[in-house]
């Protein structure tokens, strides 16, 4: 994989495809000669289908890539982080501020980040996430962390609002709860496969 050149496509089914090399310092080798960006992104990316498998060592080397100056490195960094970083690690991202939406964000940046505040910063009220990941994000926000009524309330009322200005019918949002789920409210949907 790392001999691939530059140019070559990467299709997205190579992701889980590659298999995890024998002696991981060729990989750590790569990481810190990571001096071509395609490169880099390329090695994270292969390493991010499968990110729970990377050993600890190699994880606390992509770390600081989630600072990287390109958005796509910082954007399979932080998957990496995700599936496989500790609490400090995720700390580390989410003390320091990252949130969605900065000009210099990709998509695949704003996604992988937005997830891992909604699945690891734990300790974030929602209301202090929501005002971190794009609108698009707040339902899955809410199903992975929503406890209390006045959370579903909130949401509902953010809601209405959002789409009163678009509609030409009066809306009305119904919240149903799910007896078998522990009374939490249901909707369709769900996490991307990480």
């Amino acid at each position: 994989m790392l001999k691939r050149p530059a140019r070559a496509c990467d299709l997205v089914a190579f992701e889980t495809l590659f298999d995890w090399p024998p002696d991981w310092a060729h990989v750590k080798n790569a990481l810190i000669r990571g001096k071509d960006t395609a490169s880099l992104r390329r090695l994270l990316w292969f390493l991010g289908g499968n990110g729970r498998e990377i050993p600890a060592d190699v994880v606390q080397q992509i770390i600081p890539l989630w600072r990287h100056d390109d958005s796509l490195v910082r954007a399979c960094a932080i998957k990496i982080i995700l599936d496989a970083g500790t609490e400090d690690h995720v700390r580390e991202v989410v003390d320091e501020g990252w949130a969605a939406g900065d000009s210099d964000h990709n998509y695949v940046e704003n996604h992988w980040g937005s997830w891992l505040l909604i699945d690891r910063a734990k300790w974030l009220s929602l209301n202090e996430l929501r005002a971190r990941i794009p609108d698009s994000y707040h339902a899955d926000a809410l199903e992975v962390r929503g406890e209390e009524d006045s959370d579903f309330i909130a949401y509902a009322k953010w809601l209405d609002r959002a789409l009163k200005p678009h509609a030409s019918l009066p809306i009305t949002v119904e919240l149903q709860r799910d007896e078998q789920r522990d009374s939490t409210p249901t909707r369709s949907g769900s996490r991307p496969h990480s």
